[in-house]
Order: structure tokens, then sequence, then C-alpha cells
């Protein structure tokens, strides 16, 4: 129920799973995009799943609807990661 949930907790947990996200993207050495996949238990234990190199990029998908949003074109975000040294 909405009433029973503790915000600041639901922003303590967020705030954990951004930085262990945020850590896998680093320790794995990507330059552009990544999705990390996590559970929360309903004791509030984080559970890293994976990490994915190439998330979603089809309509529905939320890159780009990000680019989209920042007022940019996908094929422009693709020659720019291709320009991206390696």
């Amino acid at each position: 129920k909405l009433e029973s949930l503790n915000i600041p907790y639901i922003f303590q947990v967020q705030r954990l799973i951004k930085n262990v996200a945020e850590k896998a993207h680093v320790n794995l050495g990507l330059r552009h995009n990544s999705r990390t996949n996590v559970i929360v238990s309903e004791f509030g234990d984080i559970y890293f799943l994976k990490t994915s190199t190439i998330p979603g990029m089809t309509e529905k998908s939320w890159i780009p609807k990000m680019i989209e949003r920042a007022g940019l074109s996908f094929s422009d975000i693709l020659k720019f990661w291709c320009k991206e040294p390696v």
C-alpha cells in the first residue's frame, strides 16, 4: 500500500542501486551506455543480476527516448559512438 511505503528508505535504496550500476559501468570499462539489473528483496537486500553492455535500442527502449528528448537524432549518436576511439 502506498501509505505504508517509507519514502526516505526508497530514495536510499535508489541511490545504492545507482552507485552499483555506475561502479559496474566503470569497472567493466564501458564508455557510453549500459543497463544494470538488480533485484531488491522485501528485506532491502540488493542483488546484482547483470550489466548489459548493449541495452535495448528499439523504439520502446529508453536510450532512443533519451536521445530524442535531448533533441538529437539516433543516427547522430551512432556516428558519434563510432568515431570514439576504442
